[in-house]
């Protein structure tokens, strides 16, 4: 078994030991919870630090290993974990953020067997699908992090609208879900029914990306037209493209902060994760034809989710907006098909990962001392919650895209990638607009509102987070900074796979002409994004 078979079972272990402590020990169950999630952690970040000596097996993947007893061998199904450049750094942002949210569930107060076992479960299907080499696997585990979305928002959710949040982002994520369903098993079926068991091609991932690189094996074109909308809008709804967004930031606000830093953290980021590593390369001349589309939707996030944003009134659903606003930014990166642009889309996932899981998080603790999220009840905040006030401002500097934070490097990288492409030159314009301008209007005023002004007498009794409180919020501030100021950290080990993917998809099949910037060139301005970082 390799470090990555522990990272995934620890969480899934823990929840299956968890529903053996009798409900009144919760003291037992949070201990637990964090200790796990701490441990998987540490094993995460010895993961990241060992990548790069790591060998690799044949198909490019590290720390390989299958887990015995999962799988179906006859229908080509096995449980095979790995990871290389492009899911590296989620499996890390995924642990350190369920090890944030595991602490900062100290809200919750009743029930508490139950919400740990879900949020542990929650962790490892989040880290399972991250990793998983295996198709079926791939999307099976992220069923099982998204089902404890559900469960959690209804019975832990806060406000008067939880049940409709509920039942709205169950409805939305289900249909998501079922069309990706729908757009997986019609792939697997291009593949001859001779080469689906498991010794051939099967539903492993890395066997499907070598057959379709095969020109021999190019899909056909009417198959790629019918399979990559569904792929495309089924990870879109996941992830909250627009116009299939209007789940996110109601379901967000009324989720326990745990949830929303997990779902908007990291579940979220599973649909960009299976459009760059399905989608892309499997099905090129598709993908060619559609990333104009994805490049004009991606603005309904970055402007007009914005201006959405930017009228908010309730400190989570700005928040909430300003999350669904980002993903425009990772969906530009995608749609620029070269490399620089896709290596940015990837850094941002990373990114937003950490600051969602802050912003969320910060929120949660303002919420649990004051009872409301209503800014116009808040306001001089930072006079009493000092640290929290720090954080909470630097968190909207990182959402403005300010240099020195890891956000910056991506979007940066993003617009570099996107101006290469000529059709999406005026798409970069008003998304650089949109970054700058809207972006910082809704931060900036979300900070003004909250922290600074008069503070109401009713908050003079406001205590600011104890040691072990601020714990979480310096882990995910320290992970913004440091990336931030060396981001080559990530983006070394994100490029060659990206490289390997951008190559499939835009060599692949006929159409636009291919947007591939070599590697040196690409080295270079990811270089310069550095250095303005620092």
């Amino acid at each position: 078994m390799s470090i990555l078979t522990y990272i995934f079972l620890l969480p899934l272990l823990a929840a299956i030991a968890l529903a053996f402590v009798p409900r009144n020990f919760a003291v037992i169950m949070r201990a637990a919870a964090v200790g796990v999630t701490f441990v998987t952690m540490l094993l995460a970040l010895l993961m990241f630090w060992q990548f790069n000596g790591a060998t690799a097996d044949a198909s490019g993947y590290k720390f390989v290993s299958t887990i015995p007893g999962l799988g179906a061998e006859s229908l080509g199904i096995a449980c095979k974990l790995g990871v290389d450049g492009l899911n590296v750094g989620l499996v890390l942002m995924g642990a350190i953020v369920a090890f944030a949210a595991a602490c900062c569930s100290f809200e919750i107060k009743s029930r508490e067997k139950e919400f740990y076992i879900l949020l542990l479960v929650m962790t490892g299907g989040i880290l399972g699908a991250f990793m998983s080499l295996d198709l079926f696997f791939f999307y099976f585990f992220h069923e099982l992090a998204l089902v404890p979305t559900f469960i959690m928002i209804g019975v832990w959710g806060r406000g008067e609208r939880k049940n409709y949040a509920t039942f709205q982002i169950t409805l939305y994520l289900s249909i998501g879900a079922l069309l990706a369903l729908i757009g997986l098993i019609a792939l697997y079926l291009q593949v001859p029914v001779d080469l689906r068991a498991a010794d051939k091609v099967g539903f492993s991932i890395p066997a499907l990306t070598e057959y379709f690189a095969d020109p021999a094996h190019t899909m056909a074109a009417g198959a790629q037209y019918f399979i990559f909308p569904l792929l495309l809008f089924g990870f879109g709804i996941l992830v909250s493209l627009w116009p299939f967004h209007s789940w996110a930031a109601l379901g967000y606000g009324s989720a326990p902060s745990a949830t929303a830093m997990l779902h908007a953290g990291v579940l979220k980021k599973f649909g960009l994760y299976g459009l760059i590593r399905v989608a892309l390369p499997f099905m090129p001349q598709a993908a060619q034809g559609w990333m104009q589309i994805l490049a004009w939707l991606c603005l309904g996030n970055i402007l007009y989710v914005g201006w959405v944003a930017m009228r908010q009134k309730n400190l989570n659903l700005l928040i909430g907006n300003s999350s669904v606003a980002h993903m425009g930014f990772v969906f530009l990166g995608i749609a620029s098909l070269n490399l620089i642009g896709v290596t940015g889309a990837v850094v941002i996932m990373v990114a937003h990962g950490f600051l969602a899981a802050l912003t969320f998080g910060l929120s949660g603790y303002i919420y649990n001392q004051t009872g409301t999220l209503e800014m116009n009840e808040l306001g001089g905040l930072a006079k009493k919650l000092r640290f929290v006030g720090v954080a909470l401002t630097m968190a909207a500097m990182a959402g403005c895209g300010l240099p020195g934070f890891l956000n910056f490097v991506g979007e940066v990288t993003v617009f570099f990638g996107a101006w290469q492409v000529p059709a999406l030159r005026i798409v970069t314009v008003l998304a650089v607009w949109g970054a700058l301008i809207i972006g910082a209007v809704y931060m900036l005023r979300m900070a003004r509102t909250v922290l600074h002004g008069p503070l109401p007498e009713k908050w003079s009794g406001l205590v600011d987070a104890s040691p072990w409180r601020k714990l979480p919020y310096a882990v995910l501030l320290a992970s913004l900074l440091v990336f931030g100021f060396f981001p080559s950290l990530l983006t070394e080990k994100i490029k060659p796979e990206v490289e390997r993917i951008v190559n499939m998809a835009t060599t692949g099949g006929s159409g636009r002409e291919s947007a591939q910037t070599s590697v040196v060139e690409s080295q270079s301005l990811l270089t310069s994004a550095a250095t303005k970082s620092e």
